[in-house]
């Protein structure tokens, strides 16, 4: 059963406010082991205000004046991210859902989601042959919930494109170990310094890193005896 628009318009919201104070304009480096050549790699995720409106599966609307119809308004993701984070809030009767057979999907996901450096223990291609509708990359998450990373056209990294109530394993090509996951601001120059997530029994300290990755992290905040974050 679909859920409804005041339940649905009450976890936006909720949800909106964690996504700005954990993610909003912040990016996530993830560092994994591919299962099948063993290389470590890595995807950079950036989490921007207008990405919000995409995981929620929420689009606003207006009442057309003649025939009482509602119609979507195109370009209003930013628009929806600062009414789901700040006075006034969207309400029920001016949204419509995207896609009404997975919005409860998302809704059930998405308070994960916004715990996504908590939750993120694999990473795999997107097996496009598991979902006619979603278009992604790579999906990273666990196996109760995972979001949808597409490239970014303009650079090398990547940006969330889809919120999913789905164990990862069933919708990748293959699902590979996530080592561990940094988190800086988007306007940092800096190296990533912040670590969020270290694979339980790993200590950093001894793996070795390909030159590349080196270049961009920081161990300064990390330590080695206790194998975790300061």
């Amino acid at each position: 059963m679909t859920i409804s628009k005041e339940k649905a318009v009450t976890t936006a919201i909720k949800e909106g406010k964690v996504y700005k104070e954990k993610l909003s304009n912040t990016i996530i480096l993830i560092i994994y082991r591919d299962r099948v050549d063993n290389i470590l790699k890595h995807l950079e995720i950036e989490f921007r205000p207008h990405n919000y409106q995409h995981l929620t599966g929420l689009l606003l609307s207006h009442r057309d004046s003649k025939t009482g119809e509602l119609i979507v308004r195109e370009h209003t993701a930013m628009e929806f991210y600062r009414r789901c984070t700040d006075i006034p809030y969207i309400t029920p009767d001016e949204i419509v859902f995207n896609d009404e057979g997975t919005i409860d999907l998302k809704m059930a996901a998405l308070p994960y989601i916004t715990q996504i450096t908590r939750i993120t223990r694999m990473t795999g291609s997107y097996d496009n042959r598991t979902k006619i509708k979603l278009s992604a990359d790579y999906i990273v998450g666990g196996v109760n919930s995972c979001i949808g990373v597409s490239k970014n056209s303009d650079n090398d990294r990547y940006y969330p494109c889809s919120c999913l109530s789905e164990n990862i394993m069933n919708i990748t090509k293959y699902t590979s170990q996530v080592l561990t996951i940094f988190q800086k601001e988007i306007s940092s120059k800096d190296v990533y310094k912040d670590i969020k997530y270290v694979a339980k029994g790993l200590n950093l300290n001894k793996l070795i890193f390909p030159e590349y990755i080196r270049e961009m992290i920081s161990l300064e905040n990390y330590m080695a005896e206790s194998g975790t974050p300061r």
